[in-house]
């Protein structure tokens, strides 16, 4: 049978069972086409995935802003001129030195400078820096945020674990949003020491965790990072390895 017939018969055939040209054209063209496969569809996928992969996974918040807020919830309750250690932060961005009803608490001012400061968050947990032995140095010169961002890119290049800096960026209580807090420097956690006693006081008025404890910071050289330890200011150097307590820190300009 010739070419001409078999169209002619398919032609045929088409017709008796209602369907047009165009739709049978259209049958034919999508089957002659090869299928996707799920693992082709996944690679396909993979290959689209952005390059910079902090921007996907590990990408801080902004400071809060305590110059945006002044009368909150009552207007007798604001947010003092002069901000000191030891005053408590709420989620709504009142710096108040006592106790406001109906607003959540989510940190202790640890330090103040000239535009800004940093806050302790209430909550700490006992960890590895990294526990299969992250390989970085970060300056004690950045800022903890800095650091926080280094230290979980390096973990994503190599493939590497950093529980600290980890647990920090990722903390989500008591108002706080993940991506807000950071594992502060070793130079940080030395500011907010100057005034541990201020700090201790209000945490434990509010019955949040103390500070009376062995402290990772983001600083580190190598396979080493620095701890601080709050009881009694002393700083030294121990391997990613070792387990010691993390305790996010919060920062905020005005």
């Amino acid at each position: 049978m010739e070419q001409k017939e078999k169209f002619a018969k398919l032609d045929s055939l088409a017709g008796e069972l209602g369907l047009r040209s165009d739709e049978v054209a259209a049958y034919f063209q999508k089957k002659g086409q090869p299928e996707t496969t799920v693992s082709e569809q996944s690679e396909t996928e993979i290959s689209e995935k952005p390059k910079d992969l902090y921007e996907v996974t590990v990408k801080s918040a902004p400071p809060k802003n305590l110059s945006a807020v002044t009368i909150l919830r009552s207007k007798e309750i604001v947010t003092p001129r002069v901000i000191e250690p030891g005053m408590i932060l709420y989620e709504d961005g009142l710096v108040y030195p006592g106790n406001v009803e109906g607003n959540r608490i989510t940190s202790v001012i640890g330090y103040v400078g000239k535009n800004g400061g940093l806050a302790v968050c209430l909550q700490d947990e006992k960890k590895c820096w990294s526990s299969d032995r992250l390989r970085i140095c970060v300056s004690n010169k950045l800022s903890g945020r800095e650091a926080t961002r280094l230290i979980l890119e390096a973990a994503l290049r190599q493939g590497k674990r950093a529980e600290a800096a980890r647990y920090c960026f990722e903390y989500a209580q008591d108002g706080v949003k993940a991506g807000e807090a950071f594992l502060p420097t070793q130079e940080e956690l030395g500011l907010v020491y100057q005034n541990k006693e201020r700090v201790q006081h209000s945490l434990s008025l509010i019955h949040a965790f103390g500070l009376n404890k062995l402290y990772w910071s983001s600083s580190a050289a190598g396979r080493d990072a620095w701890f601080f330890d709050f009881r009694n200011g002393a700083e030294n150097g121990a391997l990613v390895s070792e387990v010691a307590y993390v305790r996010p820190f919060l920062s905020f300009t005005f």
